[in-house]
């Protein structure tokens, strides 16, 4: 059972392997739609945390081409002024979006973590029987705690990046769209690089899955079976066996760190190098200026100290979302992955159904019924076989039988633990279900 259950966890987490199913999305809007306001309220806030980001290089620009380039030292007080209040500004609308977004997916959580045990409540026995007690919390715990961070930090994040890059690309253009396009000559490279090394992570990751997969089932099957292992004396081989599958989940975890670093490193030279692109070419144009050697173009160019310095601020700004890819990235696989695991769950039917107008019995005699019951735990494998019998009210009987012969199995489909296969039961003449 322990290799069984093993290899169909391996066989789940390898099947969970995207960033993005908007299937899985579309019914996680069921539980969040109902705090949509606030979504849109932080989403509101995007463009204004993303502008008031953008427009401090602008004003540090004016500064130096207005007031140090010319002199002018008198009115640098107000622009530190106002660099000090897009500062301000900049963290209250951080703070202000971080909150709303915060509260927001904690309410959400919240209500896909009742409507998860509220399904759980309902469930038969038999799923309990199937599924470790452990496996089940981490669907109520880590799983619905990777959904949180993948709406906090994951998606939603993803959209603010999409708002600033935007944003740095529209005021770089409408700066100076020359400069612009030597900025932007490197990016159509490092998007593919970074989709290369985004296909790389995605198998390192789903390997991970897989491996810890492993590790979880091994150490269910030894805790679980730990006085079986201390009787035949199998702490060493337990422990080599564990040895080997932690080994393979830290190689595993090795390959995708190689590529995290990996990707970062490209993202930051990319960054560098896109810098030193721009002060060789503006560099050029400021230092003719400065001679008054006016070449064909020059004014048209528009570079000035201050330019430069703007866009060397907005290419860390412009560099930084793709930096932060892979773990945005991870965050995402993590989140469907959990997402998939949840609604398998939910998804899981109900087979016992309460009545829509119960019987009421206001007086129980305690006469039990069973009338041609037939019962199997397993398609194929019958524990009880047209089993018929009546105990009177104050009736005492014994159930004898070897073990498996299905004593315990009566106890619980009295109870309703379980329905039988066909057959009746009944209570005081009334059928239990």
């Amino acid at each position: 059972m322990a290799a069984v259950a093993q290899k169909e966890s391996i066989h789940d987490e390898q099947a969970l392997g995207k960033a993005y199913d908007g299937r899985l999305l579309r019914r996680l809007w069921i539980y969040i739609s109902p705090h949509s306001r606030l979504i849109w309220i932080s989403l509101a806030i995007l463009p204004l945390l993303a502008g008031v980001e953008i427009i401090q290089p602008l004003i540090v620009k004016y500064g130096i081409d207005q007031n140090l380039s010319q002199r002018k030292l008198d009115g640098l007080a107000w622009v530190a002024l106002a660099f000090a209040v897009a500062l301000v500004a900049h963290t209250l609308l951080q703070y202000l979006y971080l909150y709303i977004l915060s509260i927001t997916g904690q309410r959400a959580m919240r209500g896909l973590r009742s409507a998860m045990f509220e399904h759980l409540q309902r469930l038969p026995n038999r799923y309990l029987d199937r599924n470790p007690i452990g496996r089940i919390m981490t669907r109520l715990t880590n799983d619905v705690e990777a959904l949180n961070e993948m709406f906090t930090s994951g998606l939603v994040s993803l959209v603010g990046d999409f708002v600033k890059m935007t944003g740095i690309v529209v005021v770089m253009l409408s700066v100076n769209a020359r400069l612009s396009l030597v900025t932007f000559s490197i990016v159509p490279v490092l998007f593919l690089v970074a989709w290369f090394f985004r296909m790389r992570m995605r198998d390192a990751y789903r390997a991970i899955r897989v491996k810890i997969a492993r590790i979880n089932s091994y150490l269910q099957e030894s805790l679980s079976g730990m006085q079986i292992v201390q009787l035949y004396v199998r702490e060493k081989h337990n422990l080599a066996e564990f040895e080997e599958v932690n080994a393979e989940h830290r190689d595993a975890n090795f390959l995708s760190i190689k590529y995290d670093a990996l990707l970062f490193a490209v993202v930051e030279a990319a960054g560098r190098l896109t810098i030193a692109l721009v002060i060789w070419y503006g560099a050029g144009l400021v230092y003719t200026r400065i001679l008054g050697e006016r070449t064909p173009g020059m004014l048209e160019a528009g570079i000035t100290i201050g330019t430069l310095y703007a866009f060397i601020d907005w290419i860390g700004k412009f560099f930084e979302p793709i930096r932060d890819l892979s773990a945005k990235y991870t965050v995402m696989q993590a989140a469907m992955a959990a997402s998939e695991r949840i609604f398998q769950l939910l998804d899981t039917p109900v087979e016992i159904d309460e009545p829509s107008d119960p019987v009421r019995l206001d007086r129980v005699r305690g006469e039990i019924e069973f009338r041609n019951v037939t019962f199997a735990y397993n398609p194929g494998d019958v524990i009880l076989h047209d089993v018929s019998f009546i105990v009177k009210p104050g009736e005492k009987i014994a159930l004898v039988g070897h073990t498996g012969a299905g004593k315990t199995s009566i106890i619980k489909l009295l109870a309703r633990f379980y329905e039988p296969q066909s057959g009746q039961i009944f209570l005081d003449g009334v059928d239990i279900r």
